[in-house]
């Protein structure tokens, strides 16, 4: 009988060294569940603050994508000034150039015409680039019958 209290008390031990040992297993777990669901839960907030920050870069990014489309349609509204500048500058040149060339043919016909002492025009030369049809060469009148005041000559226009 000693021995089976003896076996008895001893297994009465072991039981209670497994059981304070379960106790103390069970105390480190909970320590640790405890342990990861704080870092769980700040994990947790971190990602929050990181997705606000991500939805915040992305409505710059937005916004920002938005002033470069309004600058570029400015760009290319002013390219589109440009061009038609350049054209009617073009244009004008060509047409300065144009007027230019009249202005010096005419300074040239101009001084073609001179009046004789006799009262008569002479028959006008004619640049060598200007052929005038010979029914032209009979056009000509004294000059006392040529009316040369400003009124006549520019009420024809």
């Amino acid at each position: 009988m000693r021995n089976l209290a003896s076996k008895s008390d001893q297994a009465a031990k072991a039981t209670k060294d497994l059981i304070d040992r379960s106790i103390n297993s069970v105390k480190d777990g909970n320590e640790i569940v405890q342990k990861v669901s704080a870092a769980l839960q700040a994990t947790s907030e971190r990602a929050g603050l990181v997705m606000m920050s991500v939805q915040e870069i992305t409505k710059a990014a937005e916004e920002e994508s938005e002033s470069i489309a309004q600058v570029t349609e400015g760009i290319d509204q002013i390219s589109s000034v440009v061009q038609t500048n350049s054209a009617t500058s073009e244009e004008s040149a060509a047409a300065s150039e144009e007027l230019s060339s009249q202005a010096s043919l005419m300074k040239e016909l101009l001084a073609r015409f001179k009046i004789r002492q006799d009262g008569y025009m002479p028959k006008i030369s004619q640049p060598s680039s200007y052929s005038a049809p010979a029914a032209y060469d009979d056009m000509m009148e004294p000059a006392s019958s040529v009316d040369t005041s400003a009124s006549s000559v520019f009420s024809k226009y």
